[in-house]
């Protein structure tokens, strides 16, 4: 028996997977096929990358709020709060 938030679920992933195909097919009439997967590509690997940097320094020094924590610890203190701000 679905409950209401699976019923919420269903509905959320529909939406997005609409926006996803929306978002697809205007990048294809931009750039094309090859320009569609070599940004995606490009994009994929650059997320990857400040994930990977993001889990590396979290499992180097646990504190609370490392996305706003690191860049004021590691950058500058305006740095921080303006990732804070940008966060929020």
């Amino acid at each position: 028996m679905l409950k209401e938030r699976h019923i919420n679920m269903i509905a959320f992933s529909g939406t997005i997977g609409n926006g996803l195909f929306l978002g697809c097919g205007t990048s294809l009439a931009v750039a094309g096929a090859g320009g569609s997967v070599l940004s995606y590509i490009l994009m994929g690997t650059v997320i990857c990358s400040i994930i990977s940097s993001l889990c590396e320094m979290t499992a180097l020094m646990p504190v609370n709020a490392p996305v706003m924590e690191f860049p004021r610890r590691f950058l500058d203190r305006g740095v921080g709060f303006a990732v804070g701000w940008m966060y929020w």
